[in-house]
């Protein structure tokens, strides 16, 4: 049996000086989360895009 793989979801607070970025899997189990500056969000976008194979 193959096993699926999960499907991860990206979830963004946008603020002025800065965000709060996280990601979970679509049971909710939280795999990563921070506060960044709103000047880092791309580079983190990037970054976790990586990590997790996220799909826009």
């Amino acid at each position: 049996m193959t096993k699926k793989k999960p499907l991860f979801i990206l979830g963004f607070d946008p603020g002025r000086d800065k965000c709060g970025i996280a990601v979970i899997s679509e049971d909710g189990k939280l795999y990563y989360h921070a506060v960044i500056t709103s000047y880092d969000v791309v580079r983190e976008v990037n970054f976790l895009y990586k990590k997790f194979f996220l799909k826009y």
